[in-house]
Formats: structure tokens, C-alpha cells, sequence
């Protein structure tokens, strides 16, 4: 069924107030979907849920943009609109990026991909391949992060030959090379990141380029930052790095008059990390300001932490025990109500995907859609990583493979050296942050080997076509990784080290041997590390 002529004007109408003006297009989205409601079109009242759950993520409130869309992934199998479905799944991706759960974002890329490529929406595909670029940027795949925008480029260059410029190329263009400008600071090739944002495209429409002043303020600001750095290594003199925080002042001042501060708020928390380091106490608190703002803002648990984070490290700096204690007793209440939140979310979003798979069903392969729905309900809520369930489903296939080409499998067993004495002295709150700091730790140094939690405080990893100095260096890695995690406790007001006693085993597996077989062997490895005292890696 075709729209009306109304809707497809209030449609168009939204399109134009995208990164240009947030309240009309939040007003402009209201108004689409009150018409397409009352004219019963399914199509427009779909696509005005989209803009709404844009509007939401360009305000970072996630968890109610993944509501929306979640409503538009439905809708879009129901009506069979494989672009919108395609959109969809590239937005609902973004936001579990955003969420840092890397594996389950890129499942929904490839949803999306499969779609966009179905019906040769190369504009649409140009994008989801620029967003994937981010989950590789936070797994620090930097490589894979520059293939995907070098694929998103090619997208596009081809949706531009078959259908000319589009309406927002200009919007696109410029999107392309601040993307590119981080991507090559995260590179450390900041002579490249500066020949993008030099050479960013010219614009004859001067509301797009303010809309993105902000981000190309931020793009600036952290390229500056590190070639100044780069060139500065061992001073804190705030005269050599006057030109960052020029850069600094005119974001903090941009600010005051953008309202979608909180779709940059993590590259806020980076230049907040580089004032810190360098003491730039006139401009600390300032920051420390906007960013507690733009957290209230966006109703973000998780952001707020940040900021606390931020704020202990900044407070301790200035030796400030007075604020330090204050704000540790507001830190651990709100991260024990991120737990109950991370507990809510992922049952929610659990109870969403079995909903979405059991519609699938009707129309796919059961077994095949079963075991997706399996994997995607396999990770642990608490650290993050995969679960006991995903770890055999994983091991199981690996070791298979492994098998059939003949290369060792290795396996490494590790666990928090006393850590029921410590969860008993200071608390299970302590004692979760405890193990998310050992999961950090584990997601920063596993590399490409597989990591899950256990049980309790035992983690498995996994690595293929493992040598016995490549897992010694992985064990080691998370250890330093571990220790360099100071864990703050708040009835002591202190600092508390953790270590950890790590076993690990690695053989090219037979046909008498299972996953089992070597998760027992490394875990015997462990003991006898144990055994040996804290902080031991023991071979089996």
C-alpha cells in the first residue's frame, strides 16, 4: 500500500532536521507517527519508530532506542521490508557496540549486511560497514576497523555512480573522514589523521558543518593531543600543549549549545583521561562539569561510573581524601545498581530475542534458528564474556578443527588467588567489581583466544594452534594486566592488588580425547600453581 501524500512529506520533513536540529526532528517524528496511526499505515508507523529510536541513540538513551527498534525488527519480517530490516539491525548492532558486547553487535551487522545485499542498498550497506568499523575499533582490531571503512567507502562510491550525489553526501563525506582521522590516531600514524581532518570536504551548507563542529572539534582535539605527546614525552608543561587546550576551551564553550552531547560523551572521557595526565587543573573541572551533565542526560548508570572513575583518579591526584571518601560510598551504591540493571537488560533482551526467534521459526530452519538463539543467550551477565554453555559449544568446535588439521589446541585455566576470603572481608559488591576487572583484563590481553568465566571466579581460555611460549605470554599478559587494576575499597579507603594463579595444557587432540580431557588437565596445572603460592603459571 502507498503512502499519502501527507506521510511522504512528514517522512521528508524528518529526514532534513537529521544532525541539524534535535527537537524538530523529535517534534517532526512525533507528528509522522500520530498521521500514520491514524491512517492505519503499518509502513510509516514502522518507519516513525526508526526515527524515534535514532532520536534516542543520538541522545545515548540505548536501552530505549533498543525498545524502539527491537518494535521495527518485528514489524519489518512482518511487512517483509528487507531495507528496513537491514536499517534495523545495523542501528540495533550500533548499540550493543555502544554496549561493549562485541560479539552479539557484529551477529546483527551481518543480518544486515545479508539484507542490504539482497536488494543492492549500497547507501545503506556503506553505513553498516562504517559502524561494524567500531566494534573492531573497541576489540583494538584496528586493521579490520580500516577494511571495514575502506568497504564502506567502495559502497558508497558505487551507490553514488548508479543513483548520483545523494541529499546528505556532503553529511556522509564528512562523517568519512573524521571516522578516518580517529581511526588512524588509534594507529598512532598521526601525520595521516592530520592530512584527513585538513583536508575535510569544503561545505556550501553551513548548518551541516555546524552540526558536526563538535565532532570535528573532538577529532582535532585527540590528534593534537598525541602528536603534541608524541613530541613532548616527559613533560606536563601546560605551554606545550596550548594548542589542545584551545581546542578544549571551544568544546567545552560548543557545548552549551548542542543537545547531543551524549553521542560523544566516550571521546569527552578521553580528553578528561589527557587533562588529568597532563594536570590541567583549570580545565578539569570544567570538563568534569559537562561530562556529569551530558550523563544525567542520557540516564546512563554505566556513563556515570565513568565519570566517578574519573573523578576518584582526579581527587587522588590532588590528594583530596575527604572528596575521595564521599564519593566511594556513591560509587559502590551505583554499581551495585548497574548490576541489577545489567541483570534486568540482559533478561529483557533475552525475553526480545526469544520472542523474535520463535516468529522466525514459522518461516526457517528450527534446529539452525535454535542454536542461534542459544548462542546469543550464552554470555555472563556480570563479566561480559561467553558462559560455561558458549565455552563447550566453542571448545567442542575448535577442538574438532583442531583435530582435523593437526595443530595443538591450548587450553589455560586461571582463577583470583583467595578470593573467597576476599568476597567474605569485603563484600560480594567488591568482590563482582573484582572479577569485571579481571574480565577487563582478560578482554584487553586474550588476543584472539577465546575467553569464558567458569564458574565463580575461574575463567577458561582457548586459543587454536597454540605453542607453549605463545601461552605462557597470554598467562602473562592478563597477570600484568590484573595487577595494574588497583581495586578501591571503601571502608578502608585503600587500594587492594589482586593476583591470580593460572594452569594451562595444550596438545594436538586425538580422537580419544574430549574438551573435558584438557579443561581437566590445565585445571590440574592450576592447583599445582596453587600450591606453588600466589601468582604461579604452572604447565600441566
Amino acid at each position: 500500500m502507498k503512502s499519502s501524500n501527507t506521510i511522504e512529506k512528514l517522512i521528508e520533513a524528518s529526514k532534513q532536521y537529521v544532525y541539524v536540529d534535535l527537537p524538530k526532528w523529535i517534534k517532526a517524528n512525533d507528528e509522522l507517527l500520530s498521521t500514520a496511526t491514524k491512517e492505519q499505515d503499518e509502513i510509516a508507523i514502522a518507519t516513525a519508530y526508526f526515527f524515534i529510536g535514532q532520536t534516542e541513540y543520538l541522545q545515548s538513551k540505548l536501552d530505549s532506542a533498543l525498545e524502539y527498534f527491537y518494535k521495527v525488527l518485528t514489524m519489518s519480517k512482518e511487512l517483509k521490508d528487507m531495507a528496513l530490516e537491514g536499517k534495523c539491525c545495523n542501528m540495533i548492532g550500533s548499540i550493543y557496540c555502544k554496549k561493549s558486547n562485541e560479539s552479539i553487535a557484529i551477529d546483527y551487522f551481518h543480518q544486515s549486511i545479508h539484507c542490504l545485499k539482497e536488494i543492492k542498498n549500497y547507501i545503506a550497506l556503506s553505513c553498516t560497514y562504517m559502524n561494524m568499523a567500531s566494534v573492531y575499533i573497541n576489540m583494538e582490531q584496528y586493521e579490520k576497523a580500516l577494511a571495514c571503512y575502506k568497504t564502506a567507502d567502495y559502497y558508497y562510491d558505487l551507490d553514488s555512480k548508479e543513483h548520483g550525489p545523494q541529499i546528505d553526501a556532503e553529511l556522509n563525506q564528512l562523517i568519512f573522514h573524521i571516522n578516518y582521522a580517529l581511526l588512524y590516531e588509534k594507529l598512532q600514524d598521526y601525520e595521516k589523521a592530520t592530512e584527513y581532518l585538513d583536508n575535510l570536504p569544503s561545505h556550501t551548507n553551513k548548518e551541516v558543518l555546524q552540526s558536526m563542529g563538535q565532532y570535528i572539534n573532538v577529532a582535532n582535539a585527540k590528534v593534537t593531543y598525541k602528536k603534541l605527546k608524541q613530541k613532548h614525552q616527559n613533560t606536563t608543561n601546560l605551554l606545550d600543549y596550548s594548542n589542545f587546550l584551545s581546542l578544549v576551551e571551544e568544546i567545552i564553550y560548543c557545548s552549551k549549545n548542542i543537545l547531543y552531547n551524549a553521542d560523544v560523551i566516550h571521546d569527552y572521557l578521553d580528553i578528561l583521561d589527557y587533562l588529568i595526565e597532563i594536570s590541567a587543573f583549570c580545565y578539569i573541572e570544567e570538563m568534569l562539569s559537562l561530562l556529569e551533565n551530558t550523563a544525567k542526560e542520557c540516564h546512563s548508570n554505566t556513563i556515570t561510573l565513568m565519570v566517578y572513575q574519573r573523578k576518584l583518579t582526579y581527587y587522588e591526584s590532588l590528594g583530596d581524601i575527604t572528596k575521595m571518601e564521599s564519593l566511594y560510598d556513591d560509587y559502590f551504591q551505583l554499581l551495585q545498581k548497574r548490576h541489577q540493571e545489567m541483570d534486568r537488560i540482559y533478561q529483557s533482551n533475552l525475553l526480545s530475542h526469544i520472542k523474535i526467534e520463535e516468529d522466525a521459526l514459522i518461516q526457517q530452519n528450527k534446529d539452525a534458528q535454535v542454536k542461534e538463539l542459544e548462542i546469543r543467550s550464552s554470555y555472563d551477565s556480570l563479566t561480559g564474556l561467553a558462559n560455561r554453555n558458549f565455552l563447550n559449544l566453542y571448545g567442542e568446535s575448535q577442538l574438532h578443527e583442531a583435530r582435523h588439521n593437526n595443530v595443538p589446541l591450548g587450553i589455560i585455566v586461571l582463577d583470583v588467588d583467595e578470593f573467597k576470603s576476599y568476597n567474605d572481608t569485603y563484600g560480594h559488591i567488591v568482590g563482582d567489581y573484582c572479577l569485571m576487572q579481571v574480565a577487563n583484563s582478560i578482554r584487553e590481553n586474550s588476543g584472539n583466544a577465546f575467553a569464558a568465566r567458569f564458574g565463580g571466579d575461574e575463567f577458561v581460555l582457548i586459543s587454536y594452534n597454540a605453542e607453549e611460549e605463545k601461552l605462557i605470554n597470554l598467562a602473562k599478559g592478563i597477570q600484568e594486566g590484573v595487577a595494574n587494576k588497583q581495586i578501591p575499597i571503601a571502608e578502608t579507603m585503600r587500594q587492594s592488588n589482586i593476583t591470580l594463579s593460572i594452569g594451562y595444557y595444550y596438545s594436538v587432540p586425538t580422537k580419544e580425547k574430549c574438551l573435558n580431557d584438557f579443561i581437566r588437565n590445565a585445571d590440574k596445572a592450576l592447583y599445582r600453581a596453587k600450591d606453588e603460592g600466589k601468582g604461579h603459571i604452572v604447565s600441566y
